[in-house]
């Protein structure tokens, strides 16, 4: 959720909170505060390459017909699972009221409830990719990788700062 305050703000009105609450809050008591402080707002818009094959460089070496099909019908999914940080959340205004970090270029998500993406999955989602000659992608993604590794000297678990103390196996 974005912070509808700054940091600062955030802590005093937390403190607060245990303050009037005597140190016992109820779940009801935490979902107020959450509302209070905290707005749903979208990090992610969907996009996608301007390049991308209709049909997977792999299904050419597939010689049996039902695994091209399924092959084949996987495209589409690719178009569903790209995502890129919205403009107003990097804006300055905005950048610290966000828990996701802002990689400068597109990514794949890894699907369902997810809303960043995370180093081990994009490890396969790149194997996909790639066999699906969807090399534009492939490449923002090594360069938010690289972005990462420049920034903060390594690849965190995940797209959040939450992931940033801790990683995964070293795949780049």
């Amino acid at each position: 959720m974005m912070m509808r305050f700054d940091e600062n703000t955030i802590i005093q009105n937390f403190k607060t909170f245990m303050r009037e609450v005597n140190q016992k809050p109820t779940r009801n008591d935490v979902r107020d505060f959450v509302e209070k402080n905290f707005v749903l707002a979208e990090e992610l818009e969907k996009w996608q390459e301007k390049t991308s094959p209709r049909s997977p460089l792999i299904s050419k070496r597939i010689s049996q017909p039902e695994y091209e099909s399924f092959v084949n019908e996987l495209m589409p999914i690719w178009k569903i699972l790209t995502r890129r940080i919205k403009r107003e959340v990097i804006h300055k205004d905005n950048i610290t009221r966000f828990s996701i970090i802002p990689v400068p270029n597109g990514f794949v998500i890894p699907g369902g409830r997810f809303r960043e993406f995370y180093y081990w999955d994009s490890y396969w989602i790149i194997v996909g990719l790639l066999n699906s000659g969807m090399t534009t992608t492939v490449k923002g993604m090594l360069e938010n990788f690289l972005w990462l590794i420049e920034k903060f000297g390594f690849i965190p678990n995940g797209g959040r700062i939450y992931y940033l103390n801790r990683s995964q196996p070293p795949l780049f």
